[in-house]
């Protein structure tokens, strides 16, 4: 029998994860997450909590002073699945989901441009550019890249993968 050579191996299986996100950078299955980002309120006062994506509410997350810190552990379809919250009266292994709620700044400080990519990683090529720090809304996430929406140069809502080195988790944007 004929063993296969280790780097065409990790070569074929890199291929399959990158096929696995279409070009408009949803996965097409879900992707194990190790992501921090915030819970961003706007308007409202507390956040509902679901069992699954579309189900029923399991508890709801309040709102305070303070924007609430979470850990996800999956995406699915615009879906967060959390797995620990951290802020005023929340705090704990708090396990459900929330959609359209989690946010992360960008980390382009110097007001540069910040490329946004067609995967979850730098390989997949460039799909947007977002100009200058900037408050994203988290759609998804696979490892730690995150699927954000923001705005371009001219306003325009766009969409992409956003690089590790690029997030910031913090509610009030200080991670310089």
């Amino acid at each position: 029998m004929k063993t296969i050579h280790p780097r065409i191996i990790l070569a074929a299986t890199v291929a399959v994860a990158v096929l696995a996100f279409s070009f408009k950078g949803k996965p097409k299955a879900e992707c194990p997450c190790k992501l921090k980002a915030f819970i961003n309120y706007d308007d409202t006062t507390s956040v509902n909590v679901v069992s699954r994506p579309n189900g029923k509410v399991t508890f709801k997350l309040k709102a305070d002073d303070e924007a609430l810190m979470v850990d996800v552990k999956a995406s699915k379809r615009g879906w967060l699945q959390l797995e620990t919250v951290s802020g005023d009266g929340n705090e704990g292994a708090k396990e459900g989901w929330v959609a359209g709620v989690a946010g992360i700044y960008t980390r382009n400080f110097d007001g540069g441009i910040l490329s946004l990519y067609k995967g979850p990683n730098h390989e997949s090529g460039e799909a947007a550019q977002l100009y200058g720090m900037q408050e994203v809304g988290v759609d998804g996430c696979c490892g730690q890249w995150a699927l954000v929406r923001g705005k371009d140069k001219n306003g325009k809502i766009v969409k992409g993968w956003i690089a590790p080195e690029m997030q910031c988790a913090k509610p009030d944007g200080s991670c310089q």
